[in-house]
């Protein structure tokens, strides 16, 4: 590609999820976010306890106290679908799976990528969104980096969040960079911006959205790095949710809700790997 420029996006007013007052859960690291109250009443469906780690728009992330984006409204669609209600769980991202094993949530729905290596501790739903690794660098590189291989063989400071395929991806893919940076997604923008990070290599719809928000100093590179999948993880012996979870997502693909609710948050297709 001869030339690359910041994307902009077809900005909509977003639906709300609320958030009720923080609670403090029994894992170190969680916050509930939602209607108090750990169990349901008798008689009452039991508390679906979802969790998120709410840095990453437009998957999921804050807007002043609520938590918005793509999982919380399948998270509330869930919720009516199977009946149950639904509280929001606020879990640092490394914690996400020990919080999930441990009994201190019931699911994860924040953006968490279909890995072998992820397989081996819990299950995964079926996919319900296909997207992939980008890079995003300074305005004015932009056009330095317009092929994989021109990205995969710089010779620069990347940056990518610990524990994520993003830093997976810089440590086997990026063999020629001078090093890598641990980057939290919040200060993402001001690495690469204050020229602590020359290539962040990060979710696409992350990078997206950064950029978009940063279009006078920084660019999304549209080119995929790669394909994934995008799952929601539960516990391997919890059969019947994942069976209840896999139904409705089959009948979300069927009637439109599931294009309904990624095309309101992603309304660009993502570019081709």
């Amino acid at each position: 590609m001869k030339r690359t420029r910041a994307v902009r996006w077809n900005w909509r007013k977003p639906v709300v999820f609320c958030a009720a007052a923080a609670l403090a859960v029994g894992l170190a690291g969680c916050r509930t976010v939602g209607a108090p109250g750990g169990s349901a009443d008798a008689g009452e469906a039991p508390v679906l306890k979802i969790g998120v780690t709410p840095n990453y728009p437009p998957i999921v992330f804050k807007q002043g106290a609520n938590v918005v984006g793509i999982e919380p409204e399948f998270a509330r669609e869930l919720g009516r679908e199977l009946g149950r209600p639904v509280r929001l769980v606020e879990v640092e991202w490394e914690k996400q799976i020990d919080a999930l094993l441990s009994g201190s949530i019931d699911m994860i729905m924040s953006g968490m990528t279909i890995t072998d290596a992820r397989k081996v501790r819990i299950a995964f739903s079926n996919p319900y969104l296909t997207q992939g690794l980008m890079a995003m660098c300074r305005a004015r590189d932009a056009k330095k980096y317009d092929s994989l291989d021109k990205i995969k063989d710089a010779n620069v400071v990347f940056g990518a969040e610990r524990g994520s395929t993003a830093e997976v991806y810089v440590q086997h893919q990026c063999l020629k960079k001078i090093k890598m940076v641990p980057v939290a997604p919040r200060d993402a923008a001001f690495f690469v911006a204050s020229k602590r990070v020359d290539l962040l290599i990060h979710d696409g719809p992350a990078v997206m959205w950064m950029a978009s928000e940063n279009e006078a100093e920084l660019a999304a590179i549209p080119l995929l790095l790669n394909t994934e999948l995008y799952g929601w993880g539960l516990r391997k012996s919890d059969d019947a949710l994942l069976a209840e979870v896999n139904r409705a997502l089959a009948k979300w693909m069927a009637d439109g809700t599931l294009n309904r609710i990624v095309g309101k948050w992603l309304p660009l297709a993502p570019p081709k790997p």
